[in-house]
């Protein structure tokens, strides 16, 4: 029974040595403690398997006994113990090699949005058979052992040249060089602006798609959306793979492509002491996907937080920083990065103020750092919308008002992945109407020069229902919840009703441009959501200068922040790769203002 123990010994090792690896591939080498605390966090989580096993098998043992029988469940304990740990080396193989293939299965039909096929299937078989070899011999070395072990000094060299090698291993990996910190705010030396007379104000419906919107428009059922297509511009946007809202976003804000503005991911995970790190990183590099399943359980735990990519890993300049060199003031809500906030003239409300999708990672409480400046929080808390995360009055509002219909959504949920999704639908429409509310507040003003709002609850809608709302996309005849697919266009109703609040409100100079950073579409056997981020989204503009029912064939996201600037009176930079649209815009205006360009704003 005592030589039992070496079991969760084994895995716990086998765990931290584990953790050392990913401690090098994530490169969470500064400060000197964080590849220790990787290796500690991943060895206990290692450990809770086997100290599960393990008293399931004294259960057995026990149960054996007072049955009168002869048990075999420790029938390898007499072993030595180096090969007790060799034994159960090859028993952590094997269950690394699960979580292995489990982990590929979950990415590659979600996250990577792959069908599943040939590939996939070999890639996991040959991880199964790997890790059944691997315990397989491992149990017939320790059962071949000699019962007295290793001779003492050759187990000694041999655990220095395992350790040495480590060590040389950590030794030729070198620390991260930190990204560059994103410019501060100083001009440009050759900075000259233009009084174009316009503001600009970008709405950005997260994950609207054409799909959903030109029929309903059609229809009679979207009029705010109707005049915009009516009195400008509308194109199609194409977003470019991951589709990730944080990464999209930023292209968006900054003009820039990923590999430029630095962010890549969804979320950022924290261990206690370690710095953050992507959590798409572990998804991305397949070797660390076990590593991902131990951060999750950690994370439920509380041990590890989860957060949204924080503006300070953005590397470049986003519009309100250019907008800012020349003394413009920007109101920004919810959008993407802007957390913690950073002192920028204007209002700035990160995309942590209001209870929503993040909220789910981490056990902080909200967080410090959510809006500049501070002083703003008496003003904004009279506008603030608070259901406490309950859907039914939402729902009532969206028009399901039987009592039964809202308790049996409220506890639904797609899969266990998905945490009583309808409570998080419900903390995103309160910052969306809440967000309504800010805008119609203060953008009448006319204090700033500059406005970005991000509404995210089209997103979460489509996400859950688009196989109520297009049963045929999934292969079914009919919807199992006629009502529930219902919701998708009662949200969409409901935005255009805020949105068309919003346009009655506003001045002739303010240049509206809505897009979405992708669209939406059916996505069978997803684990995640049943609906998943399609490549096309919209793109319309409406104001003065807009050219009316001008059709545009494809806008880019790089194109966003160059005709911003160039709306506002600012040189464009040449070191961003997208374009003004002039064929959007008015000759007149072109005439009158002509494209000009700076070197850069960094």
């Amino acid at each position: 029974m005592r030589r039992a123990l070496y079991h969760p010994l084994a895995w716990f090792l086998g765990g931290a040595a584990y953790g050392l690896l990913a401690a090098m591939r994530l490169e969470l080498l500064e400060p000197a403690w964080a590849p220790l605390v990787v290796m500690a966090c991943t060895g206990f989580a290692f450990l809770v398997p086997a100290l599960l096993a393990l008293l399931g098998r004294l259960a057995l043992h026990t149960l054996a006994r007072r049955l009168g029988r002869t048990s075999t469940t420790f029938a390898t304990s007499g072993l030595s113990p180096s090969a007790s740990l060799v034994a159960s080396l090859g028993s952590l193989a094997l269950f690394w090699t699960v979580l292995f293939v489990v982990g590929d299965l979950v990415v590659s039909l979600a996250y990577r949005h792959e069908s599943p096929g040939a590939l996939l299937a070999a890639r996991s078989l040959g991880a199964l058979g790997a890790g059944a070899l691997a315990w397989w011999l491992a149990r017939r070395a320790a059962l071949r052992a000699p019962r007295d072990g290793l001779p003492r000094a050759r187990a000694i060299a041999l655990g220095v040249g395992v350790l040495g090698l480590v060590a040389f291993g950590a030794a030729r990996i070198t620390a991260p060089t930190p990204a560059p910190p994103r410019p501060t705010i100083p001009a440009p030396p050759e900075l000259a602006i233009r009084d174009t007379g316009l503001r600009v104000l970008l709405i950005g419906l997260d994950a609207a798609t054409w799909k959903v919107v030109t029929p309903m428009a059609v229809a009679g059922e979207l009029p705010a959306i109707a005049s915009l297509e009516a009195r400008g511009a509308t194109s199609t946007v194409h977003a470019p793979p991951p589709r990730l809202s944080p990464v999209n976003w930023t292209t968006i804000l900054t003009g820039r492509p990923e590999q430029e503005h630095g962010i890549h991911d969804y979320v950022h995970v924290a261990l206690p002491g370690v710095p953050s790190f992507p959590f798409e990183n572990m998804l991305r590099d397949r070797a660390l996907l076990p590593f991902a399943f131990a951060t999750l359980g950690e994370q439920q735990l509380g041990l590890a937080v989860g957060n949204p990519p924080p503006s300070t890993a953005v590397r470049t300049r986003a519009l309100p920083h250019m907008l800012a060199a020349g003394n413009r003031s920007s109101l920004v809500l919810g959008m993407p990065c802007t957390w913690p906030v950073e002192p920028l003239p204007g209002l700035v409300v990160s995309n942590r103020y209001m209870p929503g999708e993040f909220d789910t990672f981490g056990h902080e409480g909200p967080p410090p750092g959510r809006l500049h400046p501070p002083d703003a929080e008496a003003s904004l808390s009279a506008l603030r919308v608070d259901s406490g995360g309950d859907p039914a009055p939402m729902l009532r509002k969206l028009g399901i008002v039987d009592d039964a219909s809202i308790a049996e959504l409220a506890t639904w949920r797609y899969t266990r992945l998905n945490h009583l999704p309808m409570r998080l639908m419900a903390d995103i429409h309160d910052s969306d109407e809440t967000f309504f509310d800010v805008l119609e507040a203060r953008w009448p003003s006319g204090e700033f020069g500059f406005g970005a709002a991000l509404v995210n609850g089209i997103d979460v809608f489509t996400h859950a229902f688009w196989e109520e709302r297009y049963p045929e996309e999934f292969g079914h005849p009919k919807s199992q919840h006629p009502e529930w697919g219902k919701l998708i266009g009662a949200y969409h109703r409901l935005v255009d009703a805020r949105l068309g609040a919003l346009l009655a409100r506003l001045d002739p100079r303010t240049v509206v441009i809505v897009l979405s950073d992708h669209g939406m579409e059916a996505s069978p056997g997803n684990l995640v959501w049943p609906g998943w981020h399609s490549e096309e989204g919209i793109f319309m503009a409406a104001g003065a200068p807009i050219r009316r029912g001008a059709r545009v064939e494809r806008v880019d996201f790089l194109d966003v922040a160059p005709t911003v600037l160039h709306l506002l009176g600012y040189p464009v930079p040449r070191d961003l790769k997208g374009r003004v649209l002039e064929e959007i815009l008015e000759p007149e205006f072109l005439a009158r203002f002509p494209v000009r360009s700076i070197a850069s704003y960094e």
